[in-house]
């Protein structure tokens, strides 16, 4: 999981959303309501990362802090991936909002 969160803070260094989600975001629509745990740890650590700092943006737009808290999206990351492992059939953002409690 470390892994994944240094993809994370590397993703928004460079900004560059890549991989498989990023060519879904082309080819169709996901529905982030719909998406679970199990859709993201089927994701490569690149297109999770891209997952996790949408999740960031949408936790920011409801609470609307403009910052980029690089130890919180670490963390975030870690929690979420130990709660999905355990709940792959739970809606992400549910999991998210237990997690952060939004």
């Amino acid at each position: 999981m470390v892994r994944l969160a240094t993809i994370l803070a590397l993703a928004l260094v460079i900004g560059l959303p890549s991989g498989a989600f990023a060519k879904k975001q082309v080819n169709q629509q996901v529905d982030m309501g719909k998406y679970t745990c199990g859709d993201l740890l089927s994701e490569s650590d690149d297109d999770a990362g891209v997952v996790l700092i949408w999740v960031d943006g949408y936790l920011s737009g409801k609470t609307g802090d403009t910052t980029i808290d690089m130890k919180f999206l670490e963390d975030l990351g870690t929690a979420v991936g130990q709660a999905c492992k355990e709940n792959k059939k739970d809606k992400l953002l549910n999991v998210v909002e237990k997690l952060t409690k939004q």
